[in-house]
């Protein structure tokens, strides 16, 4: 009789994956103070990144670079954000609020 493996086996790349709950956190590395987080991790992001990064969904976040209040960058036919383009993003929707980091409106 055949032996019914018990796990799924995971192959080498399947392992190796980022997952999103792996984070310095989670092996009990303690972040630096996240209250005024103002470094991205990455020079350039990929639009579901920046989607996430932002909160906005995929139709808000096409109109926003149409109207060119996000910036992005082209490599082939990848588009691509770069995270200066995040900071300015927030910040534009700050001065709109009238707000500034660390206030409350």
């Amino acid at each position: 009789m055949p032996k019914i493996p018990t796990q799924r086996q995971t192959s080498p790349l399947e392992s190796a994956r980022v997952k999103p709950h792996d984070s310095p956190e989670s092996e009990g590395v303690p972040m630096s103070d996240t209250s005024n987080v103002t470094e991205l991790a990455k020079y350039l992001y990929k639009v579901p990144e920046a989607m996430r990064l932002l909160s906005l969904s995929r139709s808000t976040f096409y109109e926003q670079m149409r109207a060119g209040r996000i910036k992005f960058v082209k490599q082939g036919s990848a588009t691509l954000i770069p995270a200066s383009a995040i900071r300015s993003y927030v910040a534009l929707l700050e001065r709109e609020a009238g707000v500034h980091l660390g206030e409350t409106a």
